[in-house]
């Protein structure tokens, strides 16, 4: 019985020590660097190194020896392709980590697969649980050894590029289809902005519209006009508009027939506009400020349609707003900010501005391993409900069939709000 005791003792010794010894491994643990990386070149092709640096890098994260948290269970990869003579080469892979882990999901590139990860699947492992990775490695090769010196997204690699960067120093207006999916919309054509109230059996033409409406402060023309900045119905129809003498609206009550102007103020210029109607009225938000790169936003408010008064924004004006929208002439919100939206509701007409937490996806949060949702880019009513869509900003990566997802929320008091559904962009490139 003693023998059997000391066993046991020394047992359950052995397993505290191996779990203690397994604890302190994974402490001192670190996400092995993949610039830096070191690979022996002697009669290999930049094809061959990489392909054996990724099975090595992928080896390094695997087993018990690894945290679970930075753990990965599979790695396949794709595809290796050579993208010129420069030692810049895309690798295409597919894995399966352990665990949600932002830093692994960013360090290693990977896209949640979803309902599109059969069409990848490793044997043995349920779809849901795949990623895709791309990435794109610069090799350096001295004396027999490459060395990875650069890591990037592929996009990014596409942006330095020669032929992107020409592209970007010669600028050129982007024209888009008209909407199909209402019947209440704008068209462009030609340098001329055009309202169709059937779905595009008829147009009106707005006097002055595209130069005035769409001309940006770079010479180009704007020919995608967001959501919240314009106005669209048989009974009133309205544009911000920016000419030498500063900012002007241009509306109609009657479909067209007859347009009127009213004039705003001697400031202002062409960047983000929002523009809501408030009983016989309007608000306008638009830029009148530019310094160091950022944009500062005023709001402008009529009952009468003839004299505007400037509302409160609290201690300064508003910076980089991304999102205006007024339920009344108490009522109003806005977001600011570049990176992340900052949201704020005043029920004071300005006197007060309350800052209100933007929404999660807890469901796409768990998927991808962060929020990509952080852009307010709408807000609007519609029978009763608010909603309000978030995008991803200029940096978003998660997409469906190319096209970047939005978050659309909904709230019944327009302060609480929950995930309605993911929406895409309808507007298509004219052809």
């Amino acid at each position: 019985m003693k023998r059997l005791a000391a066993g046991i003792l020394c047992l359950a010794g052995a397993v505290l020590l191996c779990g203690a010894w397994t604890q302190f491994r994974w402490n001192q643990f670190e996400i092995p660097e993949i610039i830096g990386s070191e690979i022996a070149g002697v009669g290999k092709s930049e094809d061959e190194a990489c392909r054996e640096w990724f099975s090595d890098y992928t080896d390094a994260l695997q087993g018990m020896n690894v945290p679970y948290e930075y753990r990965i269970y599979d790695a396949v990869l794709n595809q290796v392709e050579v993208l010129d003579g420069n030692g810049y080469v895309q690798l295409d892979y597919t894995m399966v980590p352990a665990a949600v882990n932002s830093e692994i999901i960013q360090n290693l590139e990977l896209v949640y697969l979803g309902g599109q990860g059969a069409d990848h699947a490793l044997s043995g492992i349920d779809s849901r649980y795949l990623y895709l990775g791309q990435m794109v490695v610069r090799l350096e090769e001295e004396n027999g050894i490459y060395k990875i010196t650069e890591k990037m997204r592929p996009v990014d690699y596409q942006i330095q590029s020669p032929e992107f960067q020409e592209e970007i120093r010669t600028p050129q207006t982007q024209h888009y289809a008209m909407r199909t999916d209402r019947e209440e919309t704008y068209y462009i054509d030609d340098g001329v902005l055009y309202v169709t109230y059937d779905g595009g059996e008829t147009f009106a033409e707005v006097p002055d519209g595209y130069e005035r409406v769409c001309r940006e402060t770079n010479g180009l023309y704007d020919e995608n006009l967001e959501d919240g900045s314009y106005l669209i119905s048989p009974e009133f129809t309205a544009f911000l508009g920016f000419d030498s003498e500063g900012t002007v609206m241009i509306y109609s009550t009657d479909q067209g027939a007859v347009w009127q102007e009213s004039r705003i103020t001697d400031l202002g210029y062409k960047a983000g506009t929002y523009l809501s109607r408030i009983g016989d009225g309007c608000v306008a938000v638009f830029a009148m400020d530019r310094s160091l790169g950022t944009d500062y936003y005023g709001i402008w408010m009529t009952d009468d349609m003839k004299t505007w008064r400037q509302i409160s924004t609290g201690e300064s004006m508003m910076p980089n707003v991304s999102a205006a929208f007024w339920v009344d002439a108490q009522t109003g919100y806005y977001a600011s900010g570049q990176e992340q939206s900052v949201f704020y509701r005043t029920v004071d007409q300005g006197q007060t501005w309350q800052e209100i937490t933007l929404p999660q996806t807890d469901a796409v949060i768990e998927k991808m391993g962060y929020n990509p949702f952080d852009q307010v880019e709408q807000f609007y009513l519609e029978n009763g409900v608010y909603y309000m869509v978030v995008g991803q900003g200029d940096d978003g990566d998660y997409t469906d069939q190319g096209n970047l997802i939005k978050a659309l929320f909904r709230s019944e008091d327009g302060e609480q709000f929950t995930f309605e559904k993911e929406i895409t962009d309808s507007l298509q490139e004219a052809g």
